[in-house]
């Protein structure tokens, strides 16, 4: 057998356990690309927005931006899309709970305390996105390993 076909013939077993291997984690490749894509669109995002001690984006993100037409909108559809797409895959779960003894009239009466208790319940950086859809009616998109904390940390804020 010549060198050009045995580099064909591993080429070609290469591209067969590729195949194999993609058809069965095909959902969490799937998960892993919609994930990314999400972060990278919120950093997009971030950049975009002024920060604090910050008012000009770098000029090698700036021109990366301009170069491939990266808007507020654009990014912010695109966390939407992404962020959907990992419902639609299980990675993401969506809940609503309802509150019994509390009546939440604003953010501003309840985000200082409420999101001090997420931080601690869940550090600084956490998959997750919650608000409050009504007076009593919380809703949270989370994980499902991070649903029971999430219970319990709107079980205890009802009973304060």
């Amino acid at each position: 057998m010549s060198r050009r076909a045995k580099i064909l013939v591993l080429i070609g077993c290469f591209a067969f356990v590729c195949l194999v291997v993609g058809a069965f984690y095909q959902k969490e490749i799937r998960i892993a690309y919609h994930r990314n894509r999400m972060w990278a669109a919120a950093e997009n995002l971030q950049f975009l927005g002024i920060r604090p001690g910050r008012t000009v984006v770098p000029k090698l993100v700036g021109l990366k931006f301009l170069l491939l037409g990266i808007t507020e909108n654009k990014e912010s559809q695109a966390i939407r899309e992404h962020h959907q797409a990992l419902l639609e895959l299980g990675y993401f779960e969506k809940r609503s709970f309802v509150l019994t003894n509390r009546i939440v009239t604003g953010w501003s009466n309840v985000w200082p305390s409420f999101h001090v208790q997420v931080s601690n319940t869940f550090g600084k950086i956490h998959e997750s996105t919650y608000y409050f859809q009504e007076t009593n009616r919380f809703e949270v998109t989370a994980t499902p390993a991070d649903m029971p904390k999430w219970e319990r940390l709107i079980s205890d804020f009802d009973k304060k």
